[in-house]
C-alpha cells in the first residue's frame, strides 16, 4: 500500500462484519509525514442513517495535525445528538503509527494528561499504543 505523505489517516483499530460491528472498533491513526516532517487530515462522523446531516449540523468533524515532535487533534464540530457512543461509535483512539521520522530515536512520549505511554521505534516509524484517548475530545501527543 502507498500512503501519501503529509496526510493523516483515521482508521479502525479493526473491522468487523457488519457496520455496527465495524464502529465498536477503537480509532488508529496512520500519519504518513512528509518531507517536513508534517501531516494533516480530518474525521467526519455522523450517526450512518439520518439525511441532511451537515445541514442540520448533526455531525463531528475532528482535524488532526502532525508537526515535528507533535501530534495534536482539534474538535471543529460536535453536534451529534449526545456522545459518540449514543450514536454507535467507539470514540476511542487506542494506537497511532507516525510513519517517515528522521533522526534520533524518540527517547520520551507523551500524551495530553502527561502520561507516558508504550511505544516502539523502527526504521523512521513511530508505533503508539493503549493510547485511551478521546476522538471528541482536543488531544496531544509529543515525542522527543
Amino acid at each position: 500500500m502507498h500512503l501519501r505523505g503529509g496526510v493523516i489517516y483515521p482508521t479502525h483499530a479493526w473491522t468487523g462484519a457488519n457496520t455496527d460491528a465495524t464502529r465498536a472498533s477503537p480509532w488508529h491513526l496512520v500519519v504518513a509525514l512528509d518531507g517536513r516532517e508534517e501531516a494533516e487530515g480530518r474525521l467526519f462522523l455522523d450517526d450512518g442513517e439520518g439525511i441532511g446531516t451537515v445541514e442540520e449540523g448533526s455531525y463531528a468533524l475532528v482535524s488532526f495535525r502532525a508537526s515535528p515532535g507533535l501530534l495534536a487533534s482539534t474538535v471543529v464540530h460536535h453536534g451529534l445528538h449526545g456522545d459518540l457512543r449514543s450514536a454507535g461509535w467507539n470514540p476511542v483512539v487506542s494506537s497511532v503509527d507516525i510513519l517517515g521520522l528522521s533522526g534520533d530515536v524518540p527517547y520520551f512520549v507523551t500524551v495530553a494528561d502527561n502520561r507516558s505511554v508504550q511505544f516502539e521505534f523502527s526504521r523512521g516509524r513511530l508505533r503508539l499504543w493503549d493510547l485511551y484517548l478521546m476522538v471528541d475530545e482536543p488531544f496531544w501527543i509529543s515525542f522527543y
